[in-house]
């Protein structure tokens, strides 16, 4: 473990200090001493009753038993004051780019923590679901595993459609295009 960091479960959020309209939880497994390699990385994102504690709390065994770092961000509703609390679910919302805003928790845990998160786990329930399906989408290349339960509402593979009933202009949106090779290369359930 890191200086600073307890191990276990803490009572609350972090802010998520790039922007601190968004937070996040974490548990840090205890590391044992033969183990010199640095924990993995899981990343539960809660569905739209937004109890990121919750979710967290789900993968302590899993991430105990396989020595993971879970981290379960917290994307509020009406961030922008307009009322919305579906943006996360689409990965956009005006000039918000939650994949961007994960990314960055992401990396901050890395540094609190010392986990690699090069490339993680990422679950997601309904809600979260939705955002996994379509970060799957944008990265490939980060993910190890995805678990994406009841989306809902899916972007199809269209490309006569764009973002997010379909991927015609992912490139302009976000500045990439879908992979279809790497997607196939990320375990999918």
């Amino acid at each position: 473990e890191q200086p600073g960091v307890q191990a276990g479960t803490g009572t609350g959020l972090q802010p998520y200090s790039l922007d601190p309209r968004f937070s996040y939880c974490l548990f840090v497994p205890p590391r044992p001493a033969e183990h010199c390699a640095p924990p993995g990385l899981v990343v539960a994102v809660h569905d739209s009753t937004r109890n990121p504690l919750t979710f967290r709390d789900r993968f302590i065994d899993f991430a105990a038993r396989w020595h993971q770092v879970v981290l379960a961000p917290l994307f509020p509703p009406n961030v922008r004051g307009d009322g919305n609390g579906d943006g996360y679910k689409v990965l956009m919302e005006g000039d918000i780019r939650y994949d961007e805003v994960l990314q960055g928790m992401v990396a901050e845990a890395a540094v609190r923590t010392g986990c690699d998160a090069d490339r993680l786990f990422l679950f997601g329930y309904s809600g979260g679901g939705q955002f996994v399906h379509r970060y799957l989408l944008l990265h490939p290349e980060r993910l190890r595993a995805v678990c994406a339960g009841a989306p809902g509402e899916v972007t199809l593979m269209d490309a006569a459609v764009d973002w997010w009933g379909g991927i015609r202009d992912t490139g302009i949106r976000f500045g990439r295009t879908v992979d279809i090779d790497a997607i196939r290369r990320v375990p999918i359930q």
